[in-house]
């Protein structure tokens, strides 16, 4: 299948589960460097966060986090990235390396009010969830924060 359809990345994607979930983690791995040269520039991203994904849910979720660190190096203004990485680290991992995942992602204002608003939300619910009420108070009062910072700033740039 990988020679005569190589240049489609659902192949690969396929046949690292099967490899994952088989117990097969160093053929799944060198799959991937594989996949890397077979397909164009424009899909690896998209590879590599699946490969991550399947990491997290059938491999080793450290060597996940380990493309996903790697890919918010090159790509850090990409929430949707943050948002997969959050969402399988929430499924896969500690309440602290979530929380430490939200401060990160809201930092250094790398997403729009939009994306912040959306991330904050996503935050709150997984401390009603899985934290206490401090936890949720404290998302709370980090919202206002970065909302009063984005109005100060917004304030600023219009003079």
């Amino acid at each position: 299948m990988i020679k005569k359809f190589s240049q489609v990345p659902k192949i690969w994607i396929n046949y690292a589960d099967f490899l994952l979930t088989s117990g097969n983690r160093t053929a799944a791995r060198d799959l991937l460097k594989r996949a890397l040269q077979a397909l164009t520039r424009d899909q690896h991203r998209d590879l590599i966060i699946r490969f991550a994904s399947l990491e997290f849910r059938t491999g080793d979720p450290e060597r996940g986090r380990t493309l996903f660190e790697n890919l918010i190096g090159a790509y850090q203004k990409r929430m949707d990235i943050w948002n997969v990485f959050i969402d399988m680290e929430m499924k896969h991992g500690e309440a602290d390396a979530v929380r430490s995942l939200f401060k990160r992602a809201l930092a250094d204002k790398k997403c729009s009010a939009k994306q912040a608003a959306a991330l904050f939300k996503k935050w709150k619910e997984f401390e009603e969830k899985n934290g206490d009420e401090k936890n949720v108070q404290d998302v709370l009062a980090r919202a206002k924060v970065f909302v009063a910072a984005a109005k100060k700033s917004a304030e600023g740039g219009d003079e």
